[in-house]
């Protein structure tokens, strides 16, 4: 096989492969905040640290625990592991 014969195919190929991902990709289906997203984000600019953070709705983990004790059952164990990273509680 020739050289340039291996390069054209191999550049085709490239080409091929990168206009299917254009074509396949998936498109975007985003759309407003609901409410609570929504406060929580004016709430960020406006009295946040200024830098990216990690906020934990203490409830909505306490809720989902609950549901996930109740989908599991009690013949079933499962265990909620916690990272540790620095945090705190502002």
């Amino acid at each position: 096989m020739k050289r340039r014969t291996l390069l054209f195919g191999g550049l085709g190929m490239a080409a091929s492969a990168a206009v299917a991902t254009f074509l396949w990709r998936h498109e975007d289906r985003g759309g407003p905040h609901d409410l609570y997203f929504s406060r929580l984000n004016e709430l960020l600019k406006r009295d946040g640290p200024g830098h990216p953070v990690l906020v934990i709705d203490l409830e909505r983990l306490e809720h989902n625990v609950d549901v996930l004790t109740r989908s599991v059952g009690a013949e079933k164990r499962y265990r909620v592991v916690v990272k540790s990273l620095p945090s705190c509680r502002c």
